[in-house]
């Protein structure tokens, strides 16, 4: 009899346990699907790059030409090309909005070379 209770009162604690398993998991793929509507949203905001912050691109790609090219001078790594960008963003950004971060400031520099040439 003992025994049957101990294992009765493992069941309805099992029981408990799956039931607040199950709430936590449904409320964990709530916050992940608004946290996934969040970031396309953030993703159709246009952001307008003014031409100050073009004219310096221009500047700044033309002191470092392998650069604007998609290189690196030769010997250096990935990382430095991307702390490269971010020191251009950090020039850029000091003009004023839209604030970027140095990835997406590579990708205005593919539109800015295509309008240039």
């Amino acid at each position: 009899m003992e025994n049957s209770l101990r294992q009765n009162c493992q069941n309805r604690a099992n029981v408990y346990f799956i039931r607040q398993f199950n709430r936590i998991q449904k409320n964990l793929r709530k916050l992940l699907f608004e946290s996934r509507i969040e970031l396309r949203m953030e993703k159709t905001i246009k952001k307008k790059t003014n031409q100050k912050q073009f004219e310096l691109m221009v500047k700044l790609l033309e002191k470092n030409p392998q650069l604007a090219k998609g290189m690196t001078p030769f010997g250096s790594t990935k990382q430095t090309r991307i702390d490269l960008w971010e020191d251009i963003a950090a020039e850029l950004n000091n003009i004023g909005p839209p604030l970027r971060r140095g990835s997406e400031w590579n990708k205005v520099k593919i539109l800015c070379l295509k309008l240039c040439v």
